[in-house]
């Protein structure tokens, strides 16, 4: 196949066609897509399609009338360029400019009234290459500035789209220094040769990686949907674990000691047998709740199984661990009285354990696990706080001259 304009054109149009067919297909097919996916998918697609007819047309100059090869064609050109970012800004929930694309469409026809305008291809051209440089950088600074999500597909098409706005600056530059009067005279062009083949290039790359954007995204949530704890919205076990060595990698390089708060809701057999395993759920989702609520954003929480919960506190001291445990239990005390209807609420027991940075996270639970069954021995309700700088090893034997009993309701 020879590598011409007017080749490169008809190659455009297909892969315009059929990138809007394929993605629709793909929309259909795709499982747990979420309403921006959908949104972003079909307003893609449609820019494709804009494209696919303005290419189409664009070919077919010399064939048919001005009107139609260069009014209407790059007009649907436009639309269709102005549509993709919208489709970028939508996916990531951002603000959206869907007049945008009319309003540049109706310019360049309101333009094209102006005789010094139509008669010039230099302006021509620089108003349509312009138009759609400026949705290639559009695209490029909402992948980086919205992509909370770190997608790697969403930074594959930051790089497609600044490699597209690269021809439309090299065709920009050609007109202006060449001045052609006929456009026919640049159709075989160098430049137009590169300008169409980074053009069909990025339309089929562009259009997989908003397919791999959706993958992506709809893979990350189910991941973390599996780390979370359907009944509290907290990490489930394997989850806090994995959070909290991490937390404490990051923040062992201060030198700081962590907290490691382990809690359990008090007699909460009974709680299911007298109100019902639906108000038990209730008590555990409050739970979950508060612990999101009040607890530093920097925090760890996590449900172990149960009625078990754990905390991480980096960079902190016993006494501000002991705070937090403390407005933890306050503030599920009281809201459970409301959620039970029960003058005496839920309460529960509490074992802190304050470790150096070096110590390993395993240490820390099993420590503060000692600490929450001296609580439970000593009568529930109760905070038990454990240092080891203070006593000096991990050893049971030297926890408890560390301990300090602490009433949550003083």
């Amino acid at each position: 196949m020879r590598l011409d304009s007017a080749t490169l054109y008809t190659s455009i149009t297909f892969a315009s066609f059929a990138g809007a067919g394929v993605l629709m297909l793909f929309l259909v097919s795709l499982r747990h897509r979420t309403r921006e996916i959908s949104a972003s998918a079909i307003v893609w697609s449609l820019g494709l399609l804009c494209i696919a007819v303005g290419t189409l047309l664009i070919g077919l100059r010399g064939e048919i009338p001005n009107f139609i090869s260069i009014f209407l064609a790059n007009a649907f050109t436009i639309m269709g360029a102005g549509l993709r970012p919208n489709a970028i800004a939508i996916f990531f929930e951002g603000k959206r400019f869907l007049w945008a694309p009319l309003l540049l469409a109706l310019s360049w026809m309101l333009l094209l009234q102006l005789p010094g305008f139509r008669d010039s291809v230099a302006l021509r051209v620089a108003f349509v290459q312009g138009t759609l440089l400026i949705a290639a950088l559009a695209m490029a600074w909402m992948c980086i500035r919205l992509n909370r999500e770190k997608l790697a597909s969403a930074r594959i098409l930051t790089v497609i789209v600044l490699f597209e706005a690269t021809s439309y600056i090299t065709i920009i530059t050609v007109h202006t220094l060449n001045q052609p009067r006929v456009f026919l005279t640049t159709f075989q062009s160098p430049a137009a040769t590169y300008n169409l083949s980074v053009a069909l290039i990025s339309i089929i790359a562009t259009t997989m990686c908003v397919a791999a954007m959706a993958l992506e995204r709809i893979q990350n949530r189910l991941h973390e949907k599996a780390m979370e704890d359907d009944l509290t919205g907290l990490p489930n076990r394997r989850a806090f674990f994995f959070k909290a060595r991490q937390l404490l990698e990051s923040s062992g390089k201060h030198h700081s000691p962590y907290a490691v708060i382990l809690l359990d809701i008090d007699h909460f057999k009974s709680v299911n047998d007298r109100f019902g395993h639906a108000e038990g759920d209730r008590v555990l989702r409050l739970m979950g709740q508060i612990t999101r609520d009040t607890l530093p954003k920097d925090a760890i929480p996590g449900r172990l199984g149960g009625e078990e919960f754990a905390i991480v506190l980096a960079e902190t001291s016993a006494d501000l661990a002991d705070m937090t445990a403390k407005r933890l239990a306050k503030a599920f005390s009281s809201a459970s009285k409301q959620v039970l209807g029960n003058d005496d609420g839920v309460t529960f027991s509490a074992g802190i354990s304050l470790c150096p940075p070096q110590t390993l996270l395993e240490h820390a639970m099993v420590q503060a696990d000692h600490c929450l069954y001296e609580a439970k021995r000593r009568g529930r309700n109760l905070i038990v706080v454990a240092d080891p700088e203070a006593a000096g090893l991990l050893d049971e034997k030297y926890l408890r001259p560390a301990m300090q009993r602490v009433d949550p309701n003083r």
